[in-house]
């Protein structure tokens, strides 16, 4: 049987109430610091809300062919236009867009002109506005992996179309050549005024306690850079896990692993769900584990022919530390992918009896996860690290 990553939270959306961390649409259309106006005085003259980089086809180029390269990538999905596609991995939670610029008209340059009268000796300015161009966007204030998981796909489409570049970044590569270095160089520096924003919201000097309930008000979180990293490493490559997996002859899942919040002790945790009666690999970049139990509801569910009742089965979770959980497996099975040493259990947990569950009986046991933990969308999850050398700075002055 082979998995797909989102088999096994199918049923989990309606518990959770937050269907667009598993399936939906990109979870930015309504999270809270996606429409944050950043202070106009922060920012030097150049300075964008979010990064901007402006690609310019050497080649013959227009709607087809832009259409044409980005609709066999699946990540990808046009407007009704076909003028935008946005890129969102649902793995990862990362996003951003590229869009179709068409060349001004000559009435529109002059405009443009009246309003600035230097741009009418700026040769290279006027040979990009009589050109058809592709905007890249993606938003400030986000977790440093947007960075990282974008830069490969635009590379790859200045390396399909010729693209010379015009960076409008203060610290970008401006006019020059695209590099790696140089993308994440202007995306960072960009990205760290972004979380200005967060700092900027009160006047006094700001604690680890007073940021957390800044970044409550925006609807965010942070965790160190490293934790970040990890999960995101492991979930861009959940589906290369599967395929290799399945390549290998094991019928294993490979789950994503899933930012939240602990609702007893309000702690960020990393989780991910492991579904009765499926054997599922328990990455170590996970914290916790939700685990799934099918059990014989004592409540009589329905009434079939001639007046029998029958008892129906119901899924229970109890949130567990991996660590904890790993302890006490009856039998822990490997299996080599992508040059990783993976652990499962090959019973899965319907076979567990009831010595093994009667072992977390300090846990709370319930039908609705929901009330165990909080999802928070992957976006959401910002950089610690970014903020402590903030902060740090600031005291500093």
């Amino acid at each position: 049987m082979f998995f797909t990553p989102n088999r096994c939270t199918l049923r989990l959306n309606m518990h959770f109430g937050l269907e667009h961390v598993f399936h939906a649409e990109p979870p930015h259309t309504s999270a809270k610091h996606a429409v944050i106006v950043l202070p106009s005085d922060r920012f030097k003259r150049g300075q964008q809300m979010s990064y901007d980089l402006y690609l310019i086809p050497q080649v013959a180029f227009g709607p087809e062919k832009f259409a044409a390269y980005f609709k066999p990538r699946p990540p990808y999905a046009a407007n009704e236009d076909g003028n935008e596609v946005r890129y969102w991995n649902e793995e990862t939670g990362v996003y951003f867009t590229f869009s179709l610029i068409p060349p001004l008209s000559e009435a529109e340059i002059r405009e443009e002109v009246q309003l600035d009268p230097e741009l009418a000796d700026d040769k290279r300015w006027l040979a990009e506005q009589r050109s058809t161009r592709v905007l890249f966007n993606m938003n400030y204030m986000r977790p440093h992996v947007f960075g990282i998981e974008a830069e490969p796909e635009v590379a790859s489409f200045i390396k399909a179309f010729k693209c010379k570049i015009s960076d409008p970044q203060t610290d970008g590569m401006d006019q020059g050549a695209f590099s790696r270095d140089g993308f994440l160089r202007g995306w960072n520096a960009g990205n760290r005024f972004g979380y200005q924003v967060v700092l900027s919201r009160n006047e006094l000097p700001v604690s680890e306690d007073l940021l957390a309930g800044l970044l409550t008000d925006f609807g965010c979180f942070a965790a160190p850079s490293q934790d970040i990293a990890d999960v995101w490493s492991w979930n861009y490559r959940l589906i290369q896990y599967q395929a290799t997996v399945e390549a290998k002859g094991h019928h294993v899942f490979a789950p994503r692993i899933m930012w939240g919040r602990e609702l007893e002790s309000e702690e960020l945790i990393r989780f991910v769900i492991w579904r009765a009666g499926i054997a599922t690999i328990l990455p170590g970049e996970a914290s916790h584990v939700l685990v799934g139990r099918e059990v014989k509801s004592k409540r009589l569910k329905a009434r079939f022919g001639f007046g029998r009742r029958v008892k129906a089965v119901e899924e229970t979770y109890l949130l567990v530390r991996r660590d904890d959980l790993i302890d006490v497996l009856p039998k822990i099975a490997h299996v080599h992918a992508n040059g990783r040493d993976l652990i499962y259990c090959p019973a899965g947990n319907a076979a567990f009896d009831e010595a093994f569950w009667s072992g977390f009986g300090s846990l709370r046991s319930t039908s609705e996860p929901s009330t165990l933990v909080e999802l928070a969308s992957p976006d959401s999850v910002l950089d610690a690290d970014i903020f402590d050398a903030l902060l740090s700075r600031v005291r500093t002055e």
